[in-house]
């Protein structure tokens, strides 16, 4: 028994040597990954500042990108139709509850 014990220690501390060299090994590359997501997202913030700056004295946003600038106009006229429509809607439901109402008053 006490010969096959060396074997056993020596087998354990090889083994717990490399755990301890994988675990070395994940923590770098983890802060190299956290370092290049920092980079990463200070370079989406700067590359999103540049193609849009702040809401103009109107409080339209501009951008130096035309393409943006068109994105920026489409979602400006579609959210005029959607209000538009939703009033249309709701004048509609109105208008048809008050005839339906005078029409029930008349009877």
């Amino acid at each position: 028994r006490a010969k096959n014990f060396s074997a056993w220690h020596n087998a354990a501390h090889r083994l717990l040597d490399n755990l301890q060299a994988a675990v070395q090994i994940g923590a770098s590359q983890h802060a190299q990954l956290q370092l290049l997501l920092l980079q990463r997202s200070a370079a989406d913030k700067a590359y999103a500042q540049a193609l849009v700056r702040l809401p103009d004295q109107d409080g339209e946003t501009i951008s130096e990108s035309p393409l943006l600038s068109a994105v920026f106009g489409l979602q400006r006229s579609m959210a005029q139709l959607r209000e538009a429509f939703a009033v249309s809607v709701l004048e509609g439901s109105l208008l048809s509850a008050l005839a339906s109402t005078r029409a029930e008053f008349e009877q």
